[in-house]
């Protein structure tokens, strides 16, 4: 396999800078940094590639490849160094007075590459039962040709993330040197075979090398990594598919094949300004925070894997699978949890509000080939779920406090928009998702819903403000006020639910009932070592009741104990509050397995290890200060506390 690069065009069109670097900097800015773009692309890319012919999710595996003495120098050799390597010089523009950004990096990484004793970086993404780089050489509607051969051009399929066709764009970007390598187990003429390919993104410029096979020195900046064939037009490199095991393994480029199809792309000497194992810590984080909506799916539509490596020895040891941690379980909460209250009266509650748009007709012409998409008008439909957290919980995510996570899919958040809150209430936080298209569900307007919100996408997927395929596609007469409404009315909604100011005044009799739903629990233990639900609640004269669930989520073998605190809610005192007359457990056959302790306004109560769910109701007594009308118009709370 060699390096082909394309020779200036007859116009001597001449490319510089290129500007969509400057476009990845400036969103990346917007959304975090370069670690949080490159790993929303390049997760995104791989999931986008699940087979549809089965229900298992997209094993994808992002590997550190730390490269050095004769492993790198045999590397160099597999990948025709000695030819890329004086491209490279070309367009580093040695002794130009002001050098790009782009061309300070090839200047570096051309120095490191060249000492083998110095370790060089690869950064591999690796997808596993996705369907990797199928297609011909020549055909633009397919996934080699889309990835390894187009700009700014993407499948016009809607069960993809993207719509621009720039995702792919990050592994060039990062790549001190602007070369990818990739290979791909995948259907090449109805058999499974392993593919490889390779391209380099450099500006244009002079070199000697390739001459004789473009006819000129001239340049045009792009260089093809594969098998050097001869065409009318001149000389071009197509993938290659007999290289040996041996080949593949001295280009990193190896794949179990056992796991199944896909693809496995390699940006060469990736761009890091802090160690390798800082940047995979960033790596962590950045995963958690977009696609926790993937990690909490009862159904995961992807795994993923961080892994180092050492030339080629895998430090197994230092594997790091992806899982939802603490921190964005409050965003799971809302995202899968049923709500369990008309507000959020009270802390561990989650409520909802439904929103609806009535979105017109698309243009003559717009409809896509989907069996859905008939072009008509239809209700648009979405939902607010807002969680809210006790502020005493420690492992909540502060950073994201009070922020709603925009959806359209169960895969990755769009963006977190802060919540307006009005409330002096510093005892409690609020976490909240917006559910649209895909991610509320798979009806036929859901399906159109999700369509119309990847086309309000920009080219890098971080908003719903992009008017310009909206304007192109669907009869809307002023496209940025439909979207900044759109936008107001979610923002709108989730600060209504997050507005507690006026609970406590409230004189509605109905609020005993309010209080009293599912899950009303206010300590925020939930997460940790209990689950607690409210099933029932009964207010009879002097004599009030509440029937409750507790969930033991705690692992071992070991008893477990709860407490748990009936009151008037803002009377701190025992005096003038609740008297708790009695404890009694639902389920007869379990009573000799549970120890109770009375006290005046709550009880302690001891759990055998062999049960792990239990009902038991609380039965209190109104204080002789209140009358039958006072007690009605009073809030109770209930609180169930772990002792663990």
């Amino acid at each position: 396999m060699k390096w082909i690069f394309d020779p200036t065009p007859p116009s001597g069109n001449d490319k510089g800078e290129s500007p969509f670097g400057a476009m990845l900097e400036d969103a990346a800015s917007k959304i975090g940094n370069m670690t949080s773009l490159f790993v929303r692309e390049t997760i995104a890319n791989s999931a986008d590639q699940r087979k549809q012919d089965n229900t298992h999710p997209v094993d994808i595996f992002i590997d550190f490849i730390s490269i050095s003495g004769n492993i790198k120098k045999t590397f160099k050799d597999s990948m025709d160094w000695d030819s890329l390597s004086e491209h490279v010089e070309a367009a580093m523009g040695e002794g130009q007075s002001n050098p790009t950004p782009t061309q300070i990096n090839l200047k570096h990484s051309y120095s490191n590459m060249n000492n083998n004793e110095q370790s060089t970086l690869l950064v591999r993404v690796s997808d596993f039962n996705a369907n990797g780089l199928i297609g011909g050489e020549t055909e633009k509607e397919d996934n080699f040709h889309l990835f390894c051969k187009s700009v700014f051009k993407t499948s016009s399929s809607n069960l993809r993330q993207g719509s621009f066709g720039l995702g792919k764009g990050v592994f060039y970007h990062q790549s001190g040197l602007s070369t990818v390598l990739m290979s791909s187990y995948c259907d090449v003429n109805g058999q499974n075979k392993m593919r490889v390919f390779g391209r380099s993104e450099l500006q244009s410029h002079i070199c000697e090398e390739g001459k004789i096979e473009r006819g000129t020195e001239e340049c045009d900046g792009p260089g093809f990594f594969g098998i050097p064939t001869k065409t009318p037009r001149g000389h071009k490199a197509v993938s290659s598919i007999d290289d040996s095991n041996k080949e593949l393994k001295n280009l990193f480029l190896d794949r179990d094949l056992d796991m199944g199809t896909g693809t496995s792309v390699i940006s060469l000497a990736y761009k890091k300004e802090i160690s390798v194992e800082n940047t995979i810590a960033h790596f962590n984080e950045n995963i958690k925070k977009w696609f926790w909506p993937a990690l909490c799916s009862s159904h995961k539509p992807i795994n993923i894997t961080i892994r180092q490596f050492k030339n080629h020895d895998h430090e197994e040891e230092q594997d790091l699978k992806i899982k939802l941690t603490p921190e964005y379980k409050a965003f799971a909460k809302a995202f899968n949890e049923i709500d369990d209250s008309r507000d959020l009266n009270e802390i561990g509650g989650i409520a909802s509000k439904d929103l609806e748009w009535d979105i017109p007709e698309k243009n003559k012409d717009a409809c896509s080939s989907a069996p859905w998409d008939n072009g008509r008008p239809f209700k648009a439909n979405g939902i607010v779920k807002m969680h809210r957290s006790d502020a005493a919980y420690d492992t909540q995510h502060l950073g994201l406090k009070n922020h709603i996570a925009f959806l359209r899919n169960n895969l990755c958040v769009v963006k977190y928009e802060e919540i307006n809150i009005f409330s002096d209430d510093t005892d409690s936080f609020f976490y909240g998702v917006f559910k649209g298209g895909d991610a509320k569900g798979d009806s036929i307007e859901d399906k159109k819903f999700s369509s119309l919100l990847r086309s309000a996408e920009p080219p890098l997927h971080n908003n719903w403000d992009y008017k310009y395929k909206i304007e192109n596609t669907y009869n809307i007469s002023k496209v940025h006020t439909f979207l900044s409404t759109l936008d107001r009315d979610i923002q709108n909604a989730a600060t209504d639910l997050a507005d507690v100011q006026e609970i406590r005044t409230s004189e509605n009799l109905e609020h005993l009932s309010s209080l009293f739903k599912f899950g009303k629990s206010g300590t925020g233990e939930v997460s940790r070592f209990i689950s607690d639900s409210i099933l029932d609640s009964d207010l009879n004269g002097r004599d009030i009741s509440v029937k409750v669930k507790v969930n033991n989520l705690k692992e071992g073998q070991l008893d477990w104990e709860i407490d748990t605190y009936f009151a008037i809610d803002g009377i701190n005192s025992s005096e003038n509050n609740l008297i708790l007359q009695k404890v009694e457990i639902d389920d007869e056959s379990i009573k000799d397995k549970i120890t109770i302790n009375l006290g005046n306004k709550g009880a302690s109560i001891k759990i055998d290890s062999s049960i792990s769910s239990f009902i038991f109701t609380l039965h209190a007594s109104i204080p002789d200060i209140l009358n039958d009308d006072l007690a009605e118009r009073q809030d109770y709370k209930i609180s169930v506390v772990s002792r663990g």
